[in-house]
């Protein structure tokens, strides 16, 4: 593990892959050094920022929300019956849902959260295929028809402004906080959970696993396979939860229910263990 202190204040982590994920726990001038944007994709964020501007979107960063214990749930493997564990918990447990969950969600539970970074149309694949529309947090970069489609359905919508990458400077003004998310919508909701003064969090089916190979596809030690791009998400993810962890404020215990590869700053419960992870 590689730690390095950058000119511009920054203390970063250097993931196997080589990124660099930032200490989004500390204080200071937020900047991502990574370069994930290709310039073929800035006229569709441009895009996407000016049409939701138009919808005068409230800002998550100038709320005080406060929710100690958190769940973030996506649709990873075996999603469709683990979720419904979320039934069991008491109602101060947050949870946040990202990716696909919503649309296929089935649980007895209401989601405090959705939450989406996704710019390009195959974002409209998250959208809820019930009429359950919970809060969401969008990226002001979001693919702008999911945005104006859920706010058309009576959806309540939050804005937050991702932390800028260095070739490309979103059109936001001035935030209380940026958010470190990578593009990856689990990075955002721990970024999130984090303001929003977490002590206790878990990922829930947060994996991109399957049972069969499939070509281009590497196997896991737990028999599934995934693709290498998730191997370096995972990674990513992985060094979100080390700043967590390493914060100084305060003790925050993180672990996760996923079919995946281990995290190093994470501990691996089964369904049956959630509820006492909680206590």
């Amino acid at each position: 593990m590689r730690i390095k202190k950058h000119s511009n204040g920054n203390t970063y982590l250097l993931t196997n892959s080589g990124y660099w994920i930032r200490n989004f726990c500390s204080s200071g001038f937020a900047a991502n050094i990574n370069n994930l944007t290709e310039p073929s994709d800035y006229a569709l964020f441009l895009e996407n920022e000016s049409r939701n501007k138009k919808f005068i979107l409230p800002t998550i960063d100038v709320e005080n929300f406060d929710h100690p214990y958190c769940v973030i749930v996506s649709d990873g493997y075996k999603f469709e019956e683990t979720h419904k564990i979320l039934e069991q918990l008491p109602n101060e447990i947050s949870v946040f849902s990202v990716n696909r969950s919503l649309a296929n969600w089935k649980a007895n539970r209401r989601i405090d959260f959705h939450i989406i970074n996704n710019p390009y149309d195959e974002a409209l694949a998250d959208f809820p295929r019930h009429r359950y529309f919970p809060p969401c947090i969008a990226s002001s970069k979001t693919n702008h028809l999911f945005i104006e489609n859920y706010l058309r359905m009576g959806g309540m919508v939050y804005k937050y402004a991702p932390v800028q990458e260095q070739k490309y400077k979103h059109i936001d003004g001035e935030h209380v906080y940026l958010i470190d998310d990578y593009r990856n919508p689990i990075c955002a909701a721990i970024s999130l959970a984090y303001h929003f003064k977490v002590r206790k969090l878990l990922l829930l089916c947060c994996d991109e696993s399957f049972k069969d190979s499939r070509p281009g596809a590497i196997e896991l030690k737990n028999g599934l396979y995934t693709y290498p791009q998730q191997q370096v998400a995972h990674e990513i993810i992985d060094g979100h939860l080390y700043w967590l962890k390493k914060q100084e404020y305060m003790t925050i215990e993180t672990a996760h229910c996923s079919h995946d590869s281990d995290y190093e700053n994470a501990v691996y419960i089964k369904t049956e263990e959630i509820e006492g992870f909680f206590k």
